[in-house]
């Protein structure tokens, strides 16, 4: 509980103390077969304003991430990085989270595989009926075997929290 009070303090520092709202839907479900490249439910129009925070920080006055040169708006390098240094320690914190919330210790290559977006291997966080679940791939079965070996596990709802306001509300400004 108090890792998890840690992070939210970290997301209101990095979102200057505003919590935007996300309008989740309560039986989301996906498509899990779908092995598309690059699709995830981050993707889920409607969940929140596009670049929410992006558009706060370039109209806040007071803000210091970013500066108007010619007419379009720019980041200040230092502050950025601040900012980018800031969001990583929260994403670090999320994936210790998952984690540990994931059942059994994982192997280091098992532990950095939290995919949320399909790539050459599927992505690892899914929603279904309204649960979010990390689909853990077990790398050290997959390699002697030859074959995928999955767990699916059920994310508390605590977690579940963190990891959607950070992909909505964070990601898409860090990403840019």
């Amino acid at each position: 509980k108090d890792l998890i009070r840690d992070v939210w303090a970290l997301l209101d520092k990095l979102t200057d103390g505003i919590r935007y709202e996300l309008q989740t839907p309560a039986d989301w479900t996906e498509n899990m077969a779908d092995s598309t490249l690059g699709i995830g439910y981050i993707d889920t129009p409607g969940v929140i304003e596009e670049d929410v925070l992006r558009n706060a920080k370039v109209n806040d006055p007071k803000c210091r991430l970013f500066c108007n040169l010619e007419g379009r708006p720019r980041p200040i390098r230092t502050n950025a990085l601040e900012f980018l240094t800031s969001a990583m320690d929260v994403s670090l914190r999320i994936g210790f989270l998952i984690q540990t919330a994931s059942g059994p210790v994982r192997r280091i290559p098992e532990f950095s595989d939290f995919m949320i977006r399909n790539m050459l291997r599927f992505r690892s966080i899914f929603k279904d009926h309204g649960c979010t679940f990390h689909i853990c791939n077990y790398m050290k079965t997959t390699n002697s075997t030859g074959r995928d070996s999955y767990s699916a596990v059920r994310l508390p709802s605590q977690v579940v929290e963190l990891i959607d306001y950070y992909l909505f509300v964070i990601r898409p400004l860090e990403a840019n």
